[in-house]
């Protein structure tokens, strides 16, 4: 598994040069000249391509079955029948985000959340190195988000695991490439694959309510900074006598959440997952190398069923050796996205429960109309310090406005800078000095401040006016 690489100078190419014509080479490029690149190392990259024909002829169409990186594990040993076997381990291309840590805060505002992924990517391996590839529209808006000691991995995956989106390594059939995408899965049961009790090698069935529920209810803090609630709830599977079976996602857990629309898709694609009978099917199958993840296959087998019945692919496992080419599929009831890590953020009594002490707003805060180094006019705000807070937020708007402007902190105070001036002002610029043939209306400023609390819960809004 060695590529052999003569890339140095080898002692015949200078034996007739003098040591001044040689004296800029370093001592590792004088010869000896061969170098050896393992072939099998970490980083580099390996690509698995698959085909199959029915009719016993060579098959041509390749598709891609994996992309990724080797490092893992790779293990060389010897047995005195088989020989030299090579033994790999290797992720997707996502190691490479895995294995990138975010040390220092970076932030996004105002950004749809395939946007927010592009941007980081783009922020932690240079524009353009790794695409985003997103083939549906993105309904999923984020006002603000920071990142800070999290792998860039975890950090795309965060947006997923709070709407009904999946960021994955998948083949784009467009372009025959195994791509990053961020899309939505279709949640409809509609069989793509019927699998027949001829083409099963095994088959096993397996049954649990555990993580069934009939309802669910997600709580987050709106933009206003008030903590609402929705809820989601589908009884059709509820047996007589059966308790009302709820799972709650707490505000810890909707933190990029700032709306009702944001919250019932999430709240609808949580209860997607964990509502329907709960069974798991598990199938060896001939070898398949065009099925996909979240694939809905109708299994007939009048040995385990007496009737067909849909799942969607949950996992994939390709085999093939020498002389044993096979697919493992694991498939649930209904497509579930992630319903695993949903249930493992269910709010359970002292660990994500929030706690029941009051949390007040600073109680004192002061906004004060300056002028800055530049002769721009800014607002001055400062307030005191409340304990047990974890940040806090700015809100403010000039009179007459609808929507406000937001900004997030740890300190105590903050300058609000670019004021768009008074509503209906006849010079409403920020680098002119106030004055009656530039500022017919004084610009009234709303200004508030309220804690939040290490759980995402927010206390209510101090609010001051500032005549600017």
């Amino acid at each position: 598994p060695l590529n052999l690489v003569e890339d140095r100078p080898r002692w015949s190419d200078i034996a007739h040069l003098r040591w001044s014509d040689i004296a800029n080479l370093r001592w590792n490029e004088l010869p000896p000249a061969y170098r050896y690149s393992p072939l099998l190392d970490r980083y580099n990259e390996i690509l698995v391509e698959a085909a199959i024909s029915t009719d016993g002829s060579e098959p041509t169409d390749f598709v891609p079955v994996f992309h990724g990186l080797l490092g893992d594990s790779i293990r060389t040993e010897h047995d005195p029948e088989a020989g030299v076997v090579v033994h790999l381990q290797a992720r997707d291309m996502a190691k490479r985000l895995q294995d990138d840590l975010i040390t220092d805060p970076i932030t996004y505002r105002n950004m749809y959340a395939s946007q927010i992924i592009q941007a980081l990517l783009d922020e932690r391996f240079g524009p353009g190195v790794i695409t985003l590839f997103v083939p549906d529209a993105d309904d999923f808006f984020v006002e603000e988000v920071t990142f800070e000691y999290i792998d860039t991995w975890q950090a795309i995956q965060s947006f997923c695991e709070q709407s009904d989106k999946d960021v994955r390594y998948m083949l784009d059939e467009g372009t025959g490439q195994i791509r990053l995408t961020y899309w939505t899965p279709s949640t409809a049961m509609v069989p793509v694959w019927s699998i027949e009790a001829k083409d099963i090698w095994h088959e096993a069935l397996d049954t649990s309510d555990a993580s069934l529920r009939h309802r669910v209810v997600v709580r987050y803090i709106d933009a206003d900074g008030n903590r609402q609630e929705v809820v989601a709830e589908d009884l059709s599977n509820r047996k007589p006598n059966e308790p009302i079976r709820t799972a709650l996602i707490a505000e810890g857990n909707t933190s990029a959440i700032r709306d009702a629309a944001a919250a019932t898709r999430f709240a609808n694609a949580v209860l997607s997952a964990l509502k329907t009978e709960p069974a798991t099917d598990y199938l060896v199958v001939p070898f398949q190398p065009f099925m996909r993840i979240y694939d809905v296959i109708q299994v007939t087998n009048t040995g385990i069923r007496s009737d067909p019945e849909l799942y969607a692919v949950e996992e994939l496992r390709l085999n093939f050796t020498v002389d044993d080419w096979h697919t493992e599929i694991i498939a649930s009831d209904s497509v579930k996205v992630r319903h695993e890590p949903w249930l493992e953020k269910e709010a359970k009594l002292g660990v994500s429960e929030p706690p029941r002490t009051r949390l007040l707003p600073p109680e004192t805060v002061t906004a004060v109309r300056a002028i800055d180094g530049d002769g721009n006019i800014i607002i001055d705000v400062d307030w005191t310090p409340r304990s047990g807070v974890a940040l806090y937020q700015v809100r403010w708007r000039a009179q007459g406005e609808t929507e406000y402007q937001r900004h997030q902190t740890e300190a105590t105070s903050f300058d609000i800078t670019n004021l768009p001036g008074a509503p209906g002002a006849l010079y409403p610029a920020t680098d002119l000095y106030p004055a009656t043939d530039l500022y017919p209306l004084t610009a009234v400023y709303e200004v508030g401040v309220f804690s939040v609390s290490a759980f995402g819960r927010s206390s209510s809004v101090n609010t001051v006016f500032v005549n600017v």
